[in-house]
């Protein structure tokens, strides 16, 4: 059933990278997108090992290294396959969500503007701010729209947050980091399937 996402996990409790296991990143794989929650530092060298070649959306649950310590690597080896020669280039975007601290950090580092780097695929900004999804371009509306995307506010840090969504015939939810809450507990209630982190 192509309607049917496939759950991968990349890496799940643990804080650090070790041979064992890798920090926080869970894959979901279906027909028409590739999503990513939470990016740990591993994540892209076992998206390689997977022979993974597209990351549609990257959602991060809250600033702790363990689950956006990849992104930067991840977004920084995504070069448009046209090289980005094109003046309208049909390689695809990566839609990221994230808090403004997050967005800043990776423009940061990779020199992007608004996302946009000559050579590489776009990403979109999807601002997280206050447990939910506060702003975000007409382009990253298609995907968000499809997955039904939801956030609700956790207890692990400052403006940490989990995230429920459909995919086909499922209805996912996935914590992040968080202590026992009745925000958590309401949000992935009736679910068919709970990711719960423990890092």
């Amino acid at each position: 059933d192509t309607s049917t996402p496939r759950l991968t996990f990349l890496g799940t409790g643990s804080s650090k990278p070790h041979s064992l296991r890798g920090p926080s990143s869970i894959l979901l794989s279906g027909s028409l997108y590739t999503v990513l929650l939470d990016c740990g530092e591993t994540a892209p060298t076992n998206l390689n090992l997977l022979n993974v070649k597209r990351v549609d959306l990257i959602y991060i649950t809250h600033k702790h290294l363990d689950h956006y310590g990849g992104v930067v690597p991840l977004l920084d080896g995504v070069k448009c396959s046209c090289g980005g020669k094109r003046k309208k280039c049909e390689c695809g975007n990566i839609v990221v969500v994230a808090d403004e601290w997050m967005h800043d950090y990776i423009e940061r580092i990779l020199g992007t503007v608004q996302g946009v780097r000559e050579g590489f695929r776009v990403y979109w900004k999807v601002l997280v701010k206050d447990g939910r999804v506060y702003d975000y371009p007409v382009e990253a509306r298609g995907i968000l729209n499809y997955l039904d995307f939801k956030l609700f506010p956790t207890e692990h840090c400052y403006d940490s947050t989990g995230c429920r969504l459909n995919y086909g015939n499922k209805d996912i939810s996935y914590s992040g980091d968080t202590r026992k809450c009745s925000t958590v507990i309401n949000a992935v209630r009736g679910c068919d399937v709970l990711i719960h982190e423990a890092t």
